[in-house]
């Protein structure tokens, strides 16, 4: 009688079951690493039931059973590939990389944000931190917000779930808005990300307005009644309708840094008069407060005076549209172009 060895019908199991798992994860569009995964202890019983099987079915007394050594080293090279893919399972980095895999860009549009403006708000500060914003003005009293969002995420589905439901964060401190963007918390997570690709504010034209920008701010005013003052360190970019009444104020550190399609009226008087006015009053210190000025003074004190030093030190550009009677001020580390449309 021909003697079996014990691996050669588990190995030939084995094949056929990881086969059968892989042509149905094909048909059926599931993930085959999760059904290895899921069924691989399955190896176990097949093996240790052919030891069983190989042992009672022998015809001798005491039945020495021979193993199929190469079977069986595949089947072990397979059952500890398998415990290692499950212990990273089990911490994580298989998931991780399963989602990896999984993972597309999409671009999802963001929900449209609308807040009412009443009469008591006379002003509206907008911090736009990191963003890309698109600045418009309107006539009605409404806080309106619109853009994209590009997510990494494995379905449509998961990348819409991912958006919150509101991108603009509003606080109201006496008759000043304060505006902030939860950009950051677009449901991150280990394995997939988001953030906002473009985002358009629209805000009354008849109320001050206040941006800190530290990336590029593009400004369409149309019409602007009140006050518009800009801080930015990035490209700041303002397209000014040829029918506006506003004058422009860009303070920025060297000429180059003011283009677009109008033309820049440099203040270099004015430049010299501060300079000189500042020379004078340092001067007019004593010495010991001239060795560190700064000494004793709250931080938030000394990032104001640096501010205030470089805004007195900058170099001045004026645009004027029609009488000029609505002020633009833009105090800018970068480029500040100007285009009339």
């Amino acid at each position: 009688m021909k003697q079996r060895r014990v691996g050669t019908l588990s190995m030939g199991l084995l094949l056929i079951i990881a086969g059968a798992m892989l042509v149905y994860a094909q048909i059926n569009a599931q993930n085959a690493l999760e059904l290895v995964l899921t069924w691989w202890p399955i190896i176990l019983f097949m093996l240790g039931l052919e030891v069983l099987w190989a042992y009672y079915s022998a015809k001798d007394e005491k039945p020495k059973i021979k193993y199929d050594l190469l079977s069986i080293f595949i089947i072990l090279f397979i059952i500890f590939t398998a415990v290692g893919i499950y212990t990273l399972n089990q911490v994580g980095v298989a998931s991780y990389f399963t989602k990896m895999i999984a993972t597309e860009h999409y671009t999802v549009p963001l929900p449209t944000q609308e807040l009412a403006v009443d009469d008591s708000i006379k002003k509206i500060v907008v911090d736009s931190s990191g963003l890309e914003l698109n600045l418009r003005t309107g006539m009605a009293n409404i806080i309106a917000a619109h853009g994209d969002a590009y997510v990494a995420a494995d379905s449509r589905q998961t990348a819409e779930e991912m958006l919150p439901s509101s991108v603009i964060v509003d606080r109201k401190i006496g008759d000043t808005l304060y505006l902030s963007f939860n950009y950051r918390g677009l449901g991150n997570d280990r394995y997939y990300h988001s953030g906002i690709d473009d985002l358009t504010l629209i805000l009354p034209a008849d109320r001050q307005i206040e941006v800190e920008s530290h990336n590029y701010l593009e400004v369409n005013a149309d019409n602007p009644a009140k006050r518009l003052s800009i801080k930015g360190d990035g490209v700041v970019e303002l397209n000014i309708p040829a029918t506006a009444n506003c004058q422009i104020k860009a303070y920025v550190e060297h000429p180059s840094y003011l283009s677009g399609n109008v033309e820049w009226q440099l203040d270099g008087k004015n430049e010299q008069d501060r300079t000189d006015k500042e020379n004078r009053e340092n001067w007019q210190e004593s010495p010991k407060d001239m060795g560190n000025p700064d000494i004793g003074k709250p931080a938030e004190d000394v990032h104001k005076g640096e501010r205030e030093k470089e805004y007195r030190q900058a170099l001045l550009g004026k645009v004027t549209f029609g009488a000029g009677e609505a002020p633009i001020t833009v105090i800018g580390r970068n480029e500040v172009r100007v285009n009339q449309i």
